[in-house]
């Protein structure tokens, strides 16, 4: 289990991650050729999404990790050929492919990781794992900023460390701890277990709408939200306090959702958060500063309450053999 905690903490600091864009217009790259770059990843990443769990569930979740993360440290090294644009295109792609193959099967690998005895716990130990992948984003977007100012070299060749450090944690995760799908299960068809799995299950279909909605929405409300601030006029430094604040109330209230739950049923908290932050968004249109300020903090902060929550329900009820698929099915739809 540590090994995978210290997996997650080097696979989600991405120093690049938020200034990669100043860096290829610093570099020739105009406007439009930076959106057609970031359309493809997309593009790619919704074709890799669904295969890339079939892939884990065939292959195994470690094998398809370490794939993910060799793929992820391939790209990184696209930065340095700026003026090639074939080289940056190729990179977006290998990126899409390793976050398509690491997405989902992350989960998986930790779920498979806790004794048998202890799978009722799983939402602890799922609190744990998002509060640390959250602290690695918020380390890596703070310092990543710095380091491009000593020099772009700097920041891309520590990148490339911190991923391969990433490489070696999915390595090193004990195998024999995972849990291993029978041979009855690898002959049957996984597309289709995952079809009769998706068309029976009514409640993997709600949850998949409820996750599906509610992240996409909760999404543009973390992506637009500092061009929001920046339009009720909120300075550009107060905007990168009030993210970094979201960051580590975000990994504070997963770290403790397990606690909370033992005495309030989870039903409950899920709803009440979204009705609150439904209720929320809704003021944003009074345009008031401290409004939307103290929203936007409730709203992605309760998303990383009901997101564990949600999660746990999902890892209950998927079937052994398309773990990866079901949560790559969801991620998909999102």
């Amino acid at each position: 289990m540590k090994r995978v905690l210290i997996y997650n903490l080097f696979s989600n600091v991405m120093f690049e991650i938020v200034v990669w864009m100043i860096y290829l217009k610093s570099q020739g790259w105009t406007i439009g050729e930076i959106a057609i770059l970031e359309g493809m990843f997309t593009i790619s990443q919704f074709a890799f999404e669904l295969p890339s769990g079939v892939i884990s569930d065939k292959l195994g979740h470690k094998l398809t990790l370490v794939l993910g993360e060799i793929s992820c440290f391939i790209y990184l090294f696209g930065y340095f050929f700026p003026h090639i644009h074939l080289v940056i295109y190729i990179s977006f792609i290998l990126f899409a492919l390793g976050l398509s193959l690491i997405s989902g099967t992350d989960v998986s690998i930790l779920y498979d990781a806790i004794p048998v005895k202890e799978k009722s716990k799983y939402i602890k130990y799922s609190g744990i794992f998002n509060s640390i992948g959250i602290l690695g984003v918020a380390f890596g977007n703070a310092v990543g900023g710095w380091l491009a100012k000593i020099s772009w070299t700097t920041l891309f060749i520590i990148a490339i460390i911190f991923r391969f450090c990433a490489i070696v944690a999915a390595m090193s995760i004990n195998e024999d701890n995972l849990e291993s799908v029978d041979e009855l299960q690898m002959k049957q068809s996984i597309l289709k277990k995952m079809y009769h799995f998706l068309k029976n299950s009514k409640e993997y279909q709600r949850l998949l709408l409820v996750i599906c909605f509610s992240d996409a929405a909760v999404t543009i409300s973390y992506q637009y939200g500092s061009l929001l601030l920046s339009t009720i006029h909120v300075p550009t430094e107060l905007v990168s306090t009030i993210f970094g604040t979201i960051s580590l109330l975000g990994a504070l209230v997963s770290y403790s959702i397990y606690k909370i739950v033992k005495k309030i049923d989870e039903n409950k908290i899920t709803l009440c958060l979204i009705e609150l932050s439904m209720l929320l968004a809704l003021l944003f249109i009074t345009k008031n500063k401290i409004v939307i300020i103290f929203g936007l903090i409730i709203i992605n902060v309760s998303f990383e309450m009901w997101n564990v929550i949600l999660e746990n329900k999902i890892q209950k009820i998927v079937l052994e053999g398309i773990r990866a698929t079901s949560i790559s099915t969801i991620n998909l739809f999102t």
